[in-house]
């Protein structure tokens, strides 16, 4: 008999484009990056406009908490496009 992995659906994926002003960053996000890494980022998004996306989890009414690439939406917010 072939083992199967059982998954739930994912009906909870939704993709969506939402205001940057609504996200709040996660302040117990473990992840960190060097300050001469974090500016080859900002500079590599702003000539190509390509960055990882951003997943988040709905906070209260309107707001909502980074829950992955907290490091992509400082680098966007920093950037002055």
């Amino acid at each position: 008999m072939e083992n199967r992995l059982k998954t739930r659906p994912e009906k909870h994926n939704i993709f969506k484009t939402v205001p940057i002003e609504s996200l709040i960053k996660n302040p117990n996000n473990p992840n960190h990056m060097s300050k001469p890494n974090f500016k080859k980022l900002v500079r590599n998004i702003e000539l190509t406009g390509l960055y990882e996306p951003i997943i988040v989890r709905h906070v209260g009414w309107a707001s909502k908490e980074i829950a992955r690439n907290n490091i992509s939406y400082c680098a966007i917010k920093s950037s002055p496009l």
